[in-house]
């Protein structure tokens, strides 16, 4: 299977507040292991022999995906990490010349 065909699909199902993970990609599978998720065992695709998709069904409260959260800067750190990128992208100008 070539990368352009490993997806995954995120489906939440409002009414019964469950979302389902389906992936080709393997690094997925071990993230949903990690996690902790029940895999339904009756949901795996197989293609050869071997299987190529597996399905995950997640209670909504125990979902979690993506990025953490970022933090709230305030406004005084905002200012500070603003001109220490202008001093290091001034730094970075130097050393290029």
């Amino acid at each position: 299977m070539i990368a352009a065909e490993r997806e995954t699909v995120l489906r939440w199902d409002r009414e019964k507040d469950i979302v389902v993970v389906w992936s080709a990609d393997r690094t997925v599978w071990t993230r949903c292991r990690r996690y902790g998720w029940a895999e339904d065992q009756a949901k795996r695709w197989k293609q050869g022999g071997k299987v190529v998709g597996r399905q995950w069904s997640v209670p909504l409260g125990e979902f979690s995906w993506g990025r953490k959260r970022r933090t709230v800067v305030s406004e005084q750190r905002r200012a500070e990490l603003v001109e220490q990128g202008k001093r290091l992208a001034g730094l970075s100008k130097l050393s290029d010349a």
